[in-house]
This record gives structure tokens, C-alpha cells and sequence, in this order.
């Protein structure tokens, strides 16, 4: 996933990675474009045994417009509406085994300064992953998810930003 933080905005640049394990090779489960930036974002490609949504942004958080999934009204403080959000749900007969999701970050001088990664499976989010949020750098950050096998239900992710500068960051 990449993040990617206009002064004063902070935008996702949508390439989210997940990988499936098949015997002792992983691959790419599910990507993600950010093309249609004032909806939800498109699937790029998934395997033919799952179902995705593409990236949906949480109530408290409006498109700025753009190339990159550009947003507006993050807080200082975590906020439950300040959130990107997506799923993947494996179809009929299937399991999924996770091994990582890798998040790429990139902020301007007034974006959120943290990041936070939660998923639910049917137990409830839970946070997997909490970032520091460089300013005007190119973060990658590969969470390991490894626990997470045999999966038969959906899987929803939420990316939470917050610690903004400003009200339009």
C-alpha cells in the first residue's frame, strides 16, 4: 500500500500487497488501484479464489481529487471515521493463509504522522501494525501476518492515520 501525503492533504497511492502461501512460494493475493479517487478504488487483479472491495474511505475523511487516493479531514487524535478501508474474502471451499501486507507511506509537511493497520476475520479489529509517518519520504513498511492461516471468512483491513498538523492535512 502506499500512502502518499500532499501538503495539505494525505493521499494513498493504492498498491496493496497480500500474499497467499501455495506450498513454499508466496504470491500476490489482491492489489489495488487508486485511479477513481472520489469513490471507492478499483481490484488491479486477485486471485480467482477470492472476492475483493476495493478501497473505501471511512465517513470522516473527503476526497481532495487526484491521481492518488488524496483525502482531507484527518485528526490529530485516532478518529473511528478516519479510515481507508478494504476486504478480501475467499469463495466457497477456500482458505486463505496471509504472510505480509506491505504499506508504502508518503506525507507533505501537514499529513497525519502515524499510521495504523487493523484487520477483523469475525473476532473484531484488532490492531496488527502502528507507523511513524515520515514527512517527505518514501516509508515502505512490510507488516508480518503470518499468524493469520486458514481463514475462511471475510477479512477487512482499516489504515487509520492520524497525528495530522493540520485540519486539512
Amino acid at each position: 500500500m502506499k500512502v502518499t501525503l500532499h501538503p495539505p492533504r494525505f493521499a494513498l497511492i493504492a498498491l496493496i500487497l497480500l500474499f497467499i502461501t501455495f506450498t513454499t512460494a508466496a504470491q500476490e493475493i489482491a492489489s489495488f488501484s487508486s485511479v477513481q479517487n472520489n469513490g471507492c478504488s478499483g481490484t488491479i487483479n486477485s486471485n480467482v479464489n477470492i472476492t475483493t472491495t476495493g478501497i473505501c474511505r471511512g465517513t470522516g475523511i473527503t476526497s481532495v481529487g487526484g491521481p492518488y487516493y488524496t483525502s482531507n479531514g484527518w485528526a490529530w487524535d485516532l478518529d473511528a471515521t478516519n479510515y481507508l478501508e478494504w476486504s478480501i474474502t475467499p469463495n466457497a471451499g477456500y482458505q486463505i493463509n496471509l504472510t505480509s501486507i506491505t504499506l508504502n507511506y508518503f506525507k507533505g509537511n501537514n499529513g497525519p504522522g502515524r499510521a495504523e493497520l487493523q484487520i477483523d476475520y469475525g473476532l473484531g479489529f484488532t490492531t496488527i501494525n502502528d507507523d511513524p509517518v515520515n514527512t517527505n519520504t518514501d516509508d515502505v513498511n512490510t507488516v508480518d501476518i503470518s499468524t493469520l492461516t486458514e481463514i475462511n471468512t471475510p477479512i477487512t483491513f482499516r489504515l487509520f492515520a492520524y497525528r495530522a498538523a493540520q485540519s486539512t492535512g
